[in-house]
């Protein structure tokens, strides 16, 4: 009989584009800190070859590059399929490093659903959260308060196309119903 593996929980650090994700994530590795028994992976994905995300935790005291802990997978979506393939790979890296917890920063116009169901169907890790980080200034003004989201994302499908409001919905709608 094979002994089984506990599955390592993740919460997906979701939301708009410069809405403070990073921020929050350099909060909640600063708190984790003064838990002895939580060592968090970071997983940060970034669309830009930049790695701005990554270069800014690697800048700061609280988590290197160089870490264990830390997995950068820059220039694409966590979402797409060589996305997923490095996803993989650094859920190996991160348990290997000894993660107690996975927090995955994604890029600003991740699509979650791919991703979503690539954690569902990893036998080593497993959903514990999704938090979607909401830039209210961005939804106020360019969404009429959020009222212009669901008409806008109904054209969209409607034309078989997608849009940002199409984006912003998915966030929203997935972390409410989480």
């Amino acid at each position: 009989m094979t002994a089984r593996v506990a599955r390592l929980p993740i919460t997906i650090l979701n939301g708009f584009l410069g809405s403070g994700k990073t921020t929050l994530l350099q909060n909640l590795l600063v708190q984790s800190r003064r838990k002895e028994d939580v060592r968090l992976g970071v997983i940060i994905n970034e669309m830009s070859e930049l790695d701005v995300d990554g270069r800014i935790l690697d800048a700061t005291e609280i988590l290197s590059r160089q870490d264990a802990l830390f997995a950068s997978i820059p220039a694409g979506s966590i979402s797409g399929a060589d996305g997923l393939v490095k996803f993989n790979a650094a859920v190996t890296t991160l348990r290997q490093g000894g993660a107690t917890h996975i927090i995955i920063e994604t890029s600003g116009s991740t699509h979650p659903w791919p991703l979503l169901e690539a954690i569902r169907g990893h036998e080593a890790v497993q959903l514990q959260g999704f938090l979607s980080v909401v830039d209210t200034v961005t939804l106020l003004q360019d969404h009429d308060a959020g009222e212009a989201i669901i008409p806008a994302a109904q054209r969209y499908l409607a034309g078989d196309t997608r849009g940002i409001e199409n984006l912003l919905a998915e966030q929203i709608m997935f972390a409410a119903s989480f």
